[in-house]
């Protein structure tokens, strides 16, 4: 097995979701549903992820993932179609903590 199942207290804590469609709304449900602070860097928000930025129940970062935006999140979530990108977000933290 890759990945191991993780469970985490996310309640206030601030999670970056890179990506605003269909595959982000998803994981951003449960985020929420985990009292997770989202914060999003994505290019479009899907309708859905409008509404809850509109109801300020997300915080839209920037429109582009920037490596900036890693600093004080507990937990990253590339949720894009763009493999490249979904790898560079992955191995960026994963490379800064060396374990």
């Amino acid at each position: 097995m890759d990945y191991l199942p993780l469970f985490a207290d996310l309640s206030g804590r601030p999670v970056l979701v890179v990506g605003g469609g269909d595959i982000a709304a998803r994981k951003i449900e449960l985020l929420r549903r985990a009292r997770a602070r989202v914060q999003i860097a994505a290019r479009e928000l899907c309708p859905e992820l409008q509404a809850l930025l509109e109801t300020q129940q997300l915080e839209w970062l920037a429109t582009a993932f920037d490596p900036a935006q890693l600093d004080g999140v507990f937990l990253v979530i590339a949720a894009t179609d763009d493999n490249a990108l979904n790898a560079a977000v992955f191995e960026l933290p994963t490379r800064a903590r060396s374990w």
